[in-house]
C-alpha cells in the first residue's frame, strides 16, 4: 500500500467551504501536493494485496482563497 489513507468517513467529512486548515487536520498533507503553496491538492492511495488487481483511489480538492471550493472524488 502507497500514499494517503483515504477512508470513506473521512472523505465524506470533506464539505465545500472548509477552510485549508481545516482539511488538513481532517486528512493530513497531500503526498503529492504542496499543502500551503497553491490551491489544488491531490490525494492518492494504491492497495494490492499479493497478485490480485490494485485497488486505487483518489481525492483531489481545488481551494479558492484558502477556502475549499470543490472535490473530486474517484473510489
Amino acid at each position: 500500500q502507497q500514499g494517503n489513507l483515504l477512508p470513506h468517513k473521512k472523505v465524506a467529512r470533506l464539505k465545500v467551504g472548509m477552510s485549508k486548515n481545516d482539511v488538513a487536520i481532517l486528512m493530513g498533507t497531500s503526498l503529492l501536493s504542496p499543502t500551503f503553496n497553491n490551491d489544488h491538492w491531490d490525494y492518492a492511495y494504491t492497495w494490492r494485496r499479493g497478485h490480485g488487481t490494485m485497488e486505487i483511489r483518489t481525492v483531489s480538492l481545488y481551494f479558492s482563497n484558502g477556502v475549499l471550493k470543490h472535490i473530486e472524488h474517484k473510489p
